[in-house]
């Protein structure tokens, strides 16, 4: 039998909540929901699509069309599953835990596009470190930053 409901809300704070209430039981039972998960990760991974998806159906009992906001879309982004892995991975505590700032995760950067100088043509998409060089004549170099 769950421990709790998940809140039916798509503010980070449910979202969060619910996370934490999948792992508590999770911790507690050895299960979530009606699954059993192998692994704490693989339970992690669970409760984050759970919470996720209880969002966004709370998310579109309100706004029946358009594109989900960010917060709700951020399950396939590496960098959130670090920071959940971060926040959530290695606690016992039960629960203590803050929830993550779910708006000041780092962005997935990509590399510039390095352009030559002289004559604007493109060189390379990804810009890594080496020497380019330009139909016009132009060597330039990228340094490992």
């Amino acid at each position: 039998m769950p421990s709790n409901p998940l809140v039916k809300g798509y503010s980070a704070w449910s979202i969060s909540r619910n996370i934490r209430a999948s792992l508590r039981e999770y911790r507690r039972t050895g299960r979530i929901g009606t699954s059993r998960p192998a692994s704490v990760s693989a339970a992690q991974a669970q409760a984050v699509a759970i919470s996720l998806s209880t969002a966004r159906r709370a998310y579109r009992s309100r706004h029946p069309s358009g594109r989900y906001p960010a917060n709700l879309r951020r399950a396939s982004n590496p960098a959130w599953a670090a920071e959940v892995q971060r926040v959530y991975g290695g606690s016992s505590s039960g629960g203590s835990d803050p929830p993550p700032n779910i708006g000041s995760l780092p962005r997935v950067r990509r590399n510039p596009t390095l352009v030559c100088p002289q004559c604007g043509n493109t060189l390379s998409s990804t810009a890594d470190p080496g020497t380019y060089g330009c139909a016009c004549g132009t060597e330039v170099t990228v340094n490992a930053k």
